[in-house]
C-alpha cells in the first residue's frame, strides 16, 4: 500500500516538473507559401555547432545541392540532417518535434544552432536562414513552443525572431 502511494506521489511530481519546465515541448515548423506549393522542393533542416557554422555559412546554394556533395552526404547518413520534400498538392509543411530523433543527433553533436535550406530559391543568397537551438533564445517570444519558419520563392525566413543576445544570432 504505501510503495503505491509512493509510486502515485512520483509520477505526479514528475508530471508537473514537465509541465512546468516544458520539457520536450519545442518543434519546428516548416511551411511552404505561394507558388514554393506549386513546385517540388527539397528541404534541409541541418543542426551545426559552434566549429561547423561557419563552414555551412560560407557554401553557395550550388556548391551545396550539387550532385555528391559529401558534406551533404554526411550529414544525412549520420542523422543530424532531416531531409524534406515538398509536392504540389502535398500539405508542404513539415513539423519536427523535440522528442524526434534528430534532435538527439543535435543534441549528441553539441549543435548550437539550426540551417534550414532550400534548392529552389530565386535569391542566391535568401537559400538558407541560421536560427539558435537554444531555448534561451526564443524565451517568451515562441507560441506553443513552435519556432515557425517559412519557405518562399524569394528565401527561407524564420516568421518567429529569436532574441538579440550575443549566441542568439
Amino acid at each position: 500500500m504505501r510503495t503505491d502511494v509512493t509510486r502515485i506521489g512520483l509520477v505526479l511530481a514528475l508530471a508537473a516538473g514537465m509541465t512546468l519546465c516544458g520539457c520536450g515541448g519545442r518543434q519546428i515548423h516548416i511551411q511552404g507559401l505561394g507558388d514554393i506549393r506549386k513546385q517540388n522542393v527539397r528541404i534541409d533542416v541541418v543542426g551545426v555547432n559552434w566549429a561547423e557554422r561557419q563552414q555551412w555559412e560560407k557554401m553557395t546554394m550550388q556548391e551545396y545541392w550539387r550532385e555528391g556533395n559529401q558534406r551533404r552526404e554526411d550529414s544525412v547518413s549520420q542523422g543530424y540532417n532531416h531531409p524534406v520534400k515538398f509536392e504540389p498538392a502535398s500539405p508542404c509543411e513539415v513539423v519536427i518535434k523535440e522528442k524526434d530523433g534528430v534532435w538527439k543527433k543535435w543534441r549528441e553533436k553539441g549543435a548550437t544552432h539550426f540551417f534550414v535550406m532550400f534548392d529552389t530559391c530565386t535569391h542566391a543568397d535568401a537559400w538558407r536562414i541560421c536560427l539558435p537551438l537554444s531555448p534561451k533564445c526564443w524565451r517568451g517570444r515562441l507560441s506553443k513552443d513552435t519556432i515557425e519558419v517559412a519557405i518562399q520563392p524569394s528565401g527561407v525566413v524564420s516568421k518567429t525572431t529569436p532574441s538579440s543576445k550575443a549566441g542568439c544570432q
